[in-house]
């Protein structure tokens, strides 16, 4: 039984490394599943899990549970509103009967930003878990961290249908959901919520998360199962095993969801159907000490989004860095302003904040910039 889809869209994970350039290598597109039975065989060494209707012949191929599609083959860096329209429609035409989960293999430079469309989109339309995987290196590589990341998307899923129908339903509940893993190893990896997910930094190539707590993590030997919660154990930690109780997900008592979308139901439902496509011609701003916004041509532009500084603060004095004055530019061309990420609950607003009040504009709260910019592609969708 072919139970876990995988949708192949290019990416590190689907490249190699030719005479010192890294790029999409078309001969090896199945490369991750080879390597994925290459480590259950050799380091994971389990049996498939009792709690599935799958064969749980030690002869059959664990490969065999996989349904490989090819949505497209590119660099992320190279992704556009037109290959996330692609892959919205990919996995909305989707019939989740027919699995226990989904994996998306993906470029790790843009992942932030489909899994928060993803995840905002697809929220409350999940029957089965989504996880969207990448590298940091080329499969094969000595330190790629792949092969362990799809792996762990691999035991999200199998924790699923370990205890959808146990006694745990709500935490399979929890599990109908987008997630990203990450900085996988023979330990195991890190799980996060696809919407809070942010940009790896350049020096560590760890990403980070809108709210500082991981949703969780995934072991992959009982051995390593670090609890979070010091001495006591969470009571389900029995149930959410697969193979021989060697794989173990384990979440953190300390996360709280973010990045709630501030686009209407009606949109999503509208974009998940196709009947939407996402917004183009945005343009995304980044507030930093002296940004002169007279140097910005808004002809042609439908939407901009700001970003401004922790506060939700943007700089309203000067020549060309009052941010009021480009507002009003904007308000005047018809092109819609965003401004992200004010706080919902905040003890006060900063006297800057109360000029901006005599422009119009739409104001996003509590989302990072990826989400951010999401957010406005989905507002912005005709």
């Amino acid at each position: 039984m072919k139970d876990i889809l995988v949708i192949l869209t290019g990416g590190t994970i689907g490249s190699c490394i030719k005479n010192g350039s890294i790029d999409i290598d078309n001969s090896s597109k199945c490369m991750i599943v080879e390597k994925y039975k290459e480590l259950y065989e050799k380091e994971l060494k389990c049996t498939k899990p009792d709690h599935t209707a799958r064969n749980n012949d030690s002869d059959t191929d664990v490969t065999d549970r996989f349904e490989v599609r090819e949505s497209f083959s590119i660099l992320s860096e190279n992704s556009t509103v037109s290959y996330l329209n692609a892959l919205l429609t990919e996995v909305a035409n989707i019939d989740q009967s027919k699995y226990n989960g989904i994996i998306i293999t993906h470029g790790s430079d843009t992942i932030p930003y489909t899994s928060a469309l993803l995840g905002s989109v697809l929220k409350g339309r999940l029957e089965i878990p989504l996880v969207v995987v990448g590298t940091m290196l080329p499969l094969g590589v000595p330190g790629s961290d792949g092969v362990y990341n799809f792996a762990s998307g691999v035991g999200i899923i199998d924790t699923f249908i370990c205890n959808k129908n146990s006694d745990n339903k709500e935490f399979a509940e929890m599990l109908k959901d987008v997630f990203v893993v990450d900085g996988g190893d023979i330990y195991g990896s890190v799980v996060h919520r696809g919407v809070e997910v942010t940009e790896a930094d350049t020096l560590n190539d760890v990403y980070g998360i809108y709210g500082d707590e991981e949703f969780g993590f995934l072991y992959f030997n009982k051995t390593n199962v670090m609890f979070l919660d010091g001495d006591n154990p969470m009571e389900w930690m029995d149930n959410t095993y697969f193979g021989n109780e060697d794989f173990y997900l384990e979440l953190n008592s300390d996360h709280v969801n973010t990045c709630e979308p501030n686009v209407s139901e009606e949109i999503f439902e509208q974009v998940f159907k196709g009947e939407k496509k996402l917004g183009d011609n945005v343009l995304y701003l980044k507030q930093v000490p002296g940004f002169n916004y007279d140097c910005i041509n808004i002809s042609n532009l439908k939407a901009v989004l700001l970003y401004g500084y922790h506060c939700g603060t943007f700089c309203v004095e000067g020549d060309g860095t009052d941010l009021s004055k480009f507002i009003k530019r904007c308000n005047e061309a018809n092109v819609t302003v965003y401004l992200a990420s004010s706080k919902h609950e905040k003890a006060g607003e900063y006297g800057s904040t109360t000029k901006l009040k005599s422009t119009e504009f739409i104001q996003l709260y509590d989302l990072s910039p990826e989400a951010a910019y999401v957010n406005v592609l989905l507002n912005e969708a005709e």
